[in-house]
């Protein structure tokens, strides 16, 4: 046999004629079909990725001018917190970063959603399962659960779900009824995890948030799909999905929010009941080390824990801070007079001066200890106000009693806390609470007109000597909290008895007059 060379050159050629090109260049207004020919499979591949060309320019458009509405959207919601807290609220710019960093957080989220719908699920499933269920099912209620733990304003909140609910809608093509669902959940969802005292309650939540979502699925696909043959679909699987994710949104939130309190070293309502347990090395120490005072701060704590769910403050958060706002006093605690014993008193063979600066000094360690063991700024804002700029009476009385005029004269300034004075409620509750379970502490015979007495004239000295007028508590609110640290000092000391006058009681003691009207204290 002997090679045909021109017959295999020819059929070479011809293979080479049926595989197309991988590179064709195409120049500008060069024709690709002449009118009147035939289409080949050239010239539709020419089409379809001019078509494909034009269609990424689309996108990258849209991307862009997304973008740029995007940044145009935060940046009058950034600049509307920073008028509003003006009057309102105060958002500094942690608050602003948590708030970005949760919203960037929710929309990867809810993007990898939307993928899954347009792509992998719908792909399977597409003929069945409706698209819009995958995107009711994304976890969108976990920013504002996350912003409702970490900021305590309920206004940035609701500002934050809508703000968030417009964003997603963005990114889903504006599908409105995604929108009105996002926005209703998002702020059924933050109200769910105010003040919540149970790690349990995170979970509730979501249930509370997912069953929002079910009726708001509901609600917008009888409006917007009644008509429609798809409507049995659309609420056979999007009712179930809206209540996922409202499941979804609790176990996310559970999962993020130990990260984001440690990044932004926030103290939650989470955080909180994990430092009311007794068993913090702090308070083992306390109860080892400071005894009286440890009894003292549980009492404490009932009283502000009573008293701020009366008037509407986190009860919580001032329990914890009773807790732990005399955690100073383990390092001398044996100049305290809850931890001496009788007849021995080291503040006898001291001075005035030195005294009062060993009380003082309380506090300081106080705050030492609470940084070493990261308690977090709301409690430790309340060890530094617990006492405001008081006075030491006693030794300054001592101090003026033992002065020398022709050396020195003592100053008052100079036996008052350095303070500041308590900046919100709960920090005020406990400089009344403190000061009144020490003073029925020193009762002989704590009757109730006894207990009643001391709490009225605690609070009244408090607020003549100006130590309430940086917090916002009214009139109105100090008449509440007197009625509920007497109810809880009337349950501790319920044993006694009012003895007669005559046998030393004070059944015949006139209460002095009690706070009543309005305003701000």
């Amino acid at each position: 046999m002997t090679p045909n060379r021109q017959e295999t050159e020819v059929r070479r050629e011809k293979a080479r004629g049926e595989v197309l090109p991988v590179m064709i260049s195409v120049k500008k207004g060069q024709v690709i079909i002449p009118e009147g020919a035939t289409v080949q499979p050239i010239h539709k591949t020419l089409l379809n990725e001019i078509e494909r060309l034009r269609s990424d320019r689309n996108r990258k458009f849209v991307s862009l001018v997304t973008a740029i509405m995007f940044v145009v959207m935060c940046l009058v919601f950034f600049s509307y917190l920073r008028r509003f807290t003006l009057n309102r609220v105060s958002v500094d710019t942690k608050d602003l970063a948590i708030m970005g960093t949760v919203a960037l957080i929710v929309a990867a989220v809810t993007k990898i959603f939307v993928f899954l719908g347009n792509s992998a699920f719908t792909s399977h499933f597409g003929s069945t399962v409706p698209e819009m269920a995958i995107l009711y099912a994304a976890p969108v209620a976990a920013g504002p659960m996350l912003v409702g733990l970490l900021i305590v304003s309920g206004e940035v909140v609701w500002l934050f779900s809508l703000f968030m609910a417009v964003v997603l809608g963005v990114m889903v093509d504006f599908k409105l009824p995604f929108v009105l669902v996002s926005v209703v959940g998002g702020i059924a969802a933050a109200r769910s995890v105010f003040s919540f005292k149970r790690r349990n309650d995170l979970y509730w939540a979501g249930v509370r948030a997912g069953a929002i979502n079910a009726l708001m699925v509901f609600l917008v696909t009888l409006i917007a799909n009644r008509n429609q043959e798809s409507f049995g679909t659309l609420l056979l699987w999007g009712v179930p999905a809206g209540f996922l994710s409202g499941i979804l949104s609790s176990f996310l939130a559970t999962s993020l929010i130990p990260i984001l309190e440690s990044v932004f070293n926030v103290t939650t309502d989470v955080r909180l009941m994990e430092l009311a347990n007794l068993n913090h090395p702090l308070m083992k120490e306390m109860i080892v080390r400071a005894p009286g005072t440890y009894h003292h701060s549980l009492v404490v704590g009932s009283m502000v824990e009573a008293a701020a769910e009366e008037i509407g403050a986190n009860s919580l958060l001032a329990k914890v801070m009773s807790y732990y706002h005399d955690i100073g006093k383990t390092e001398h605690a044996a100049y305290f007079i809850e931890n001496q014993k009788q007849g021995n008193n080291p503040h006898d063979h001291l001075s005035p001066h030195m005294s009062k600066t060993i009380l003082i000094a309380h506090v300081k360690d106080g705050v030492e200890l609470g940084l070493e063991h990261h308690l977090g700024k709301p409690i430790i804002d309340g060890i530094v106000q617990h006492h405001g700029t008081t006075l030491i009476s006693f030794f300054y009385n001592r101090a003026v009693e033992n002065q020398d005029e022709t050396i020195d004269e003592v100053q008052e300034e100079d036996f008052r806390y350095p303070g500041p004075k308590p900046q919100f409620r709960e920090a005020a509750l406990i400089m009344l609470a403190d000061s009144i379970e020490a003073a029925s502490r020193s009762l002989d015979e704590p009757t109730p007109m006894r207990l009643q007495n001391i709490v009225k004239n605690i609070i009244q000295r408090k607020f003549m000597d100006g130590q309430l007028e940086e917090c916002n508590l009214t009139l109105k609110d100090l008449s509440i909290i007197e009625d509920a640290f007497i109810r809880v000092l009337h349950g501790i000391y319920h044993q006694r008895i009012d003895y007669p006058k005559r046998a030393g009681g004070g059944a015949a003691e006139k209460p002095t007059r009690s706070f009543a009207g309005r305003g701000h204290a």
